[in-house]
């Protein structure tokens, strides 16, 4: 049976502040990952995986196309 893993992260748009009315917005982020890289999350390194998507360029994006960041 398939696994299905995702990461949330809170997110705010490079571009700028997120307004709605007048109050300052964020975005829940939804990112699919490996199921090593849920493993790694789980075992208390999900900041780090963060990080990492973020270095290969796999942030804000939700793409299985790529190679594991762990």
């Amino acid at each position: 049976r398939e696994r299905h893993c995702v990461i949330l992260d809170e997110y705010i748009p490079p571009a700028g502040d997120f307004v709605l009315g007048e109050a300052r917005q964020a975005l829940l982020l939804v990112i699919e990952l490996f199921p090593r890289e849920m493993e790694h999350a789980v075992a208390g390194h999900g900041r780090e995986l963060l990080f990492r998507l973020r270095a290969a360029g796999h942030y804000p994006y939700s793409d299985l196309d790529r190679a594991p960041v762990v």
